[in-house]
């Protein structure tokens, strides 16, 4: 910003006044009609995501007497006027015509001196807003911020033709991020419903789903069979340097790897008795908080990656095809196995006679292949929106810092 106008960093060419200090109050009308008796509207929640269907933020709808919920139609604004942590999201009805809130939450239109898009994006991201908003809101343990009180907030406006222009660029930001979102949200969930059709289920021999030319049981056998085992060795979080041999310590195969591993960001000195991967071995936590999670297992794509301590080493029979065996752990009948084998309180611990004795399905190379290949194509699209959404937050972000005053 600078320091002597009040205009920002960006701007778009034509517009040079310097912007003005308004009160919310000005710009803002209260709007309020309660649920009429014999009409059905949608329940929404105005959440820190914006405004959603009620069932789809709690996962089914609620149960409360709805006659007293206030309607807030399309184009309006309202938001949750309670906090835990003194922070409020005020949203825009973008998806129904009319719908209801609950009466905790506000609703108000902005008038015909302001933009809508823009005036929400300066409450939700400016810092001097958020923080005038935050001491005007009153409580302890939960504060209420209530909509007269929001109206005495300071707000620097330029006129309304630059709000309209700024406002629509963060509307499309936020409509392109949405979008890749919902992309995202939908690989996960074919991935997650193919996963429980490609494999057999419990009692089954043969899986619901198969590619085409397949046929025939799957054969079973313990990994003791079908592997051998070792253990990663030393090097914990405080030995990590920004530069020098990459290494995987354990904990990051729960927060961020995924079933292959190609790229590595976590480096450290190699010291003597090092244990380097051979490229293709399979890792499975040793330790974790719960049973479950540290049931996960993913692949090592390439060789001289320093294996840390706390990791057990799966090295496959040429008849097991490496992810495939990374998934049906991670994923599989055998992850539920290890689950329960899993011994400890606070930590929970396996070891590799534990992974021994688990019971492996599996049908043909190829066919495991197959299966294999298919996967790692979805976790690629996966990959590739999660990247797309984190590109778009970084523009939001930095616009936001340098088109508002």
């Amino acid at each position: 910003m600078d320091t002597k106008r009040k205009v920002p960093e960006i701007r778009f060419a034509g517009f040079t006044d310097e912007w003005t200090v308004d009160k919310i109050a000005n710009n803002i009308r209260e709007y309020v009609e309660k649920k009429p008796a014999n009409e059905v509207l949608p329940v929404l929640t105005s959440s820190r995501d914006g405004i959603i269907p009620q069932d789809e933020h709690f996962s089914h709808q609620q149960q409360h007497d709805i006659t007293d919920y206030n309607v807030v139609p399309r184009g309006y604004c309202t938001y949750r006027n309670r906090s835990d942590d003194r922070k409020f999201t005020f949203n825009i009805n973008k998806i129904v015509d009319r719908g209801i809130v609950s009466r905790f939450y506000p609703v108000f239109s902005v008038n015909q001196n302001s933009d809508t898009n823009f005036l929400i994006k300066y409450l939700n991201n400016n810092p001097h807003s958020i923080k005038d908003i935050s001491i005007l809101a009153v409580g302890t343990s939960q504060v209420v911020l209530s909509l007269s009180n929001l109206k005495q907030i300071d707000v620097f406006l330029p006129n309304k033709a630059e709000q309209i222009k700024i406002g629509k660029i963060f509307s499309s930001l936020d409509d392109a991020i949405y979008l890749q979102q919902q992309k995202l949200t939908y690989l996960q969930s074919l991935k997650q419903s193919l996963l429980q059709k490609m494999f057999p289920q419990a009692g089954a021999r043969v899986p619901e789903i198969r590619f085409q030319g397949f046929t025939g049981e799957w054969e079973e056998q313990s990994l003791g069979e079908l592997a051998t085992f070792a253990k990663g060795k030393g090097y914990t979080k405080n030995d990590l340097t920004l530069q020098g041999t990459p290494i995987i310590l354990y904990g990051r195969l729960y927060t961020k790897y995924e079933t292959v591993i190609k790229e590595i960001d976590t480096f450290v000195k190699k010291k003597k008795d090092t244990f380097y991967s051979k490229g293709g071995e399979v890792i499975v936590p040793a330790s974790g908080e719960t049973a479950d999670e540290i049931a996960v297992a993913s692949v090592v794509k390439n060789p001289n990656v320093i294996l840390g301590g706390d990791l057990n080493i799966i090295y496959p029979a040429t008849k097991i095809d490496s992810t495939f065996l990374a998934i049906s752990i991670t994923h599989g009948k055998p992850h539920s196995d290890m689950a329960n084998r899993a011994q400890g309180k606070s930590v929970v611990h396996l070891h590799n006679d534990d992974l021994a004795q688990i019971r492996l399905l599996y049908p043909t190379l190829d066919e495991q292949k197959m299966i294999s290949s298919f996967f790692n194509n979805i976790d690629g699209y996966i990959k590739t929106h999660e990247a797309k959404i984190a590109k778009l937050q970084v523009i939001k972000q930095s616009l936001l810092a340098k088109m508002f005053v």
